[in-house]
């Protein structure tokens, strides 16, 4: 896997789901499991929530797209996700094997409190134009047929 993009993930699921002063996780409570209450819960989300599991290793170059006031994907845990990776990616390339090449993260944080709609047209060309760069591809014949179906 060489590059990916990733629109308002949600990423840091256990600390998220600890924070019940935030809108949506009452609501959620009762499909995730209280972490706060019960450590079997905790144990379970850690196991998959991406944060938790942030290691020194090989990454792909990322895009990340998020929200300012994002009331379901808290920019916090987006932010607090990209810094780790990044630390991570750093200590990895400490020992790196031959041929390593260290991945761009990118965090492109959006104004707007949801997961818009308008503007979607630029969110798609930076996203295209960033995996056509990290995988070294001419993207002008891709950004000419866009044209045709995006307003720019």
């Amino acid at each position: 896997l060489r590059a990916v993009t990733l629109e308002a993930p949600f990423l840091d699921v256990l600390n998220t789901m600890m924070d019940t002063t935030l809108p949506l996780t009452l609501e959620e409570l009762e499909e995730w499991g209280n972490p706060s209450s019960d450590e079997k819960h905790k144990n379970y989300i850690k196991r998959y929530c991406p944060y938790q599991n942030i290691k020194p290793q090989h990454y792909p170059s990322i895009h990340i797209t998020a929200y300012e006031n994002d009331e379901r994907v808290p920019l916090k845990g987006i932010v607090n996700n990209t810094e780790k990776l990044k630390e991570a990616i750093m200590e990895h390339a400490k020992d790196p094997s031959e041929g390593y090449q260290t991945p761009n993260i990118i965090l492109d944080i959006q104004p707007g409190g949801n997961h818009v709609i308008e503007d979607s047209h630029k969110k798609i060309t930076a996203q295209i134009k960033f995996l056509y760069e990290e995988l070294g591809l001419d993207s002008t014949s891709v950004f000419e047929n866009l044209k045709k179906y995006l307003k720019f």
